[in-house]
C-alpha cells in the first residue's frame, strides 16, 4: 500500500493532509518547529465552503521523525 509523505506543514501541505485524512488516504505530514507541534497537539482548524472543523493529522516533527 502506498503512503504519502507531505513535506511542509504550511497552508498547502496541511490542507492536503486534511484532505487525505478525510478520504482515508495514508500519509504523514512532516514539518518543524512550533507550527507542526501545534498541529500535532491540537489538530488543524480546516475550513471549507460548507463546513469548518478540527482535523487530527498524522504529523511528525523533523527533530523526532516517526519510526
Amino acid at each position: 500500500m502506498t503512503r504519502y509523505i507531505i513535506i511542509g506543514a504550511g497552508a498547502v501541505g496541511a490542507s492536503l493532509a486534511a484532505e487525505f485524512e478525510t478520504h482515508g488516504i495514508p500519509y504523514v505530514l512532516v514539518g518543524r518547529g512550533a507550527q507542526i507541534a501545534h498541529i500535532a497537539a491540537h489538530g488543524l482548524s480546516y475550513r471549507r465552503s460548507t463546513e469548518s472543523r478540527v482535523v487530527r493529522l498524522n504529523a511528525a516533527d523533523t527533530a523526532t521523525p516517526p519510526a
